[in-house]
């Protein structure tokens, strides 16, 4: 590891920076972010810190012994989830909140750091094999130099159990995965006596629609963030990267000869939030090599209906949402969630519908290699003529696919990387 001390290493990384500083990279990340300290970027797009330029920030910062700002709302991460921290620091960035950021990754960091970093906000990842919620909990709670801090837990399971217990544990509030972006930040705005809830108000979590956001840049900002976590969580389970879908989605809308800017940019979203869903899907079932099982596969059929919550909230996404909804519908009514039929299906869902099954059947999957591309043309005409798609799309869809071979080709060949 490199040292202040070290003669031959002009330039510090992230990683390294945090050691010295004992704090975590993404603090260090956020005071580079924020202008505090001086970063240079790498042609590949990395931070790198000039050695003296850590010197002089340690000395008028005094950032080993006390914190950076003290006005700043300070939020420790108990994850051991590094999807999950990517997506709470990506909404938090850029929010307005003035805060800096610690992570724990098991329950004993946790209770290493609690002391040393003093937080105002513990998140809570309560299902983690790495993390004790109950015990975090309990120690924050008993003693009276901690009791303050205020405790969120996230959890993917509302049982009356699970949450009750934590509850009396201390937490304040809960966060059921996936949330939306401005969930959290509505949590942590929130006044510390207005957090407080009890184990008789849990239906309210679940149940309770979000609230629209009105402002546009707030709009924006969640709308990025759910895209990054979209694309990190494509990557993590090898999926392919959306612009593939994208530019065959923006294609088949444009021949189309009808759509409006708005509708096209909502096949644009959709392109990468689709499946947005999927970060309610166990890994085990998206990631399974093999056949799903009949329960497997209703839980993978309700991401349809998590993604369509995600982004409901969202100013100017109305048209978006009725994609992630319905794009699993099919033309005769066997598809999900809500068995659809014919013209009743979204017409843009029915568009992207298009776009999705053909980029799916020309890339690799977990279970399946990418098919070439006129045996892909064969697999919709199939499918068109089962009654699974609108055959009225589905002629002028067959019509681009034989006439701007070369648009989809290239696309197919260039973004594989060969």
């Amino acid at each position: 590891m490199a040292t202040l001390n070290d003669k031959n290493k002009d330039y510090l990384t992230p990683n390294e920076v945090a050691k010295l500083m004992m704090v975590s990279p993404i603090t260090v990340r956020s005071w580079a972010q924020k202008g505090l300290l001086a970063a240079k970027i790498t042609p590949g797009g990395h931070r790198r810190f000039l050695k003296s330029d850590v010197e002089r920030f340690i000395r008028e910062s005094r950032a080993m012994q006390i914190p950076v700002d003290s006005n700043a709302l300070r939020i420790l991460i108990v994850d051991d989830d590094p999807l999950m921290v990517t997506y709470i620091t990506g909404i938090l960035n850029g929010s307005g909140i003035n805060f800096v950021i610690e992570l724990a990754q098991s329950s004993l960091e946790a209770g290493d750091k609690i002391p040393t970093f003093a937080p105002d906000v513990v998140l809570l990842n309560c299902m983690r094999p790495t993390v004790d919620g109950f015990g975090i909990c309990s120690l924050i709670k008993s003693a009276s130099a901690t009791r303050h801090i205020r405790v969120i837990g996230i959890t993917a399971n509302l049982g009356a159990e699970n949450v009750t217990r934590t509850l009396e544990a201390g937490a304040e509030t809960f966060l059921a995965k996936p949330f939306n972006p401005q969930d959290l930040l509505a949590v942590l705005s929130r006044p510390a006596s207005a957090s407080k809830i009890l184990p008789s108000e849990l239906a309210e979590i679940s149940s309770c629609p979000h609230h629209p956001v009105n402002n546009a840049d707030d709009s924006e900002l969640l709308l990025l963030s759910l895209k990054r976590l979209a694309g990190a969580k494509d990557s993590y389970i090898n999926l392919q990267d959306s612009s593939r879908l994208e530019k065959m989605a923006d294609i088949f809308g444009r021949a189309l000869g009808c759509l409006s800017q708005d509708e096209l940019s909502a096949l644009r979203n959709a392109s990468v939030l689709h499946d947005i869903g999927n970060l309610g899907i166990p890994d085990s079932v998206l990631r399974k090599p093999g056949p799903l099982t009949e329960e497997e596969w209703i839980l993978m059929r309700s991401h349809t209906l998590i993604g369509s919550r995600l982004c409901s909230g969202m100013r100017g996404m109305a048209l978006t949402v009725q994609i992630i909804r319905s794009h699993h519908e099919r033309w005769n009514g066997s598809g999900y969630p809500d068995g659809l039929k014919g013209d009743a299906i979204p017409f843009l869902a029915r568009v992207f519908q298009f776009a999705d099954i053909f980029e799916a059947l020309t890339s690799p999957r977990p279970y399946k290699p990418a098919l070439a591309f006129e045996e892909s043309i064969n697999i919709i005409r199939q499918e068109i003529l089962d009654g699974w798609l609108d055959p009225k799309l589905g002629a002028v869809f067959l019509e681009l696919l034989e006439t701007r071979q070369d648009d989809f080709k290239v696309m197919d060949s260039g973004d594989r990387g060969s």
